[in-house]
């Protein structure tokens, strides 16, 4: 069954949300923002070792315009998804030896890390590692500045792409503060 982009998107969304407040409402004693943030973050997690796991695949595949336009399976739009950020945004991902999967890598390890304070709970050693995620988001943008390995055919692509990746900075900043 083919479905919009938009339509996946908001589904998945639904599904996180609706499972998150499930299991929010099993903890009361933590902020619910930072729960939200951790609970998204567990699922980018396990898209981001998905992502490092398959590099070698994913990379192979060429750049495919019209991402938003075209219908997709959704047994294919993660993959898909991620060719068009990596299109239109992070080139070094089309490079499956980049440092950039290390990166991604160890995003997915630190969210494990304060899933696992949080069944200990240890909720203040979270915000020490929320410190860990601004500075390694930090690491990425100056590693992609550095890399020069920006796509920059589509001006209003590549900032949206990049704010969104931006948020691994500001709101572990906030929820810090």
């Amino acid at each position: 069954m083919l479905l919009s982009p938009v339509l996946i998107l908001s589904l998945t969304g639904i599904v996180i949300l609706l499972s998150g407040w499930l299991v929010y409402a099993s903890w009361t004693n933590i902020h619910p923002l930072l729960f939200a943030w951790l609970w998204f973050n567990l699922w980018i997690a396990i898209y981001e070792m998905y992502i490092v796991y398959r590099r070698k695949q994913l990379t192979k595949e060429k750049c495919k315009p019209g991402f938003w336009s075209r219908s997709n399976s959704f047994n294919t739009f993660w993959k898909d998804a991620w060719n068009e950020y990596t299109c239109f945004s992070d080139t070094r991902y089309l490079d499956s030896y980049d440092f950039v999967f290390v990166i991604e890598l160890i995003n997915a390890i630190l969210v494990l890390m304060m899933w696992f304070l949080l069944f200990m709970n240890l909720p203040a050693f979270i915000y020490i590692l929320l410190i860990l995620q601004a500075y390694h988001c930090g690491i990425y943008f100056i590693s992609l500045w550095y890399s020069q390995k920006i796509n920059r055919q589509a001006p209003l692509k590549l900032v949206s792409y990049l704010l969104i990746s931006a948020l691994w900075f500001f709101i572990p900043i906030y929820l810090v503060i």
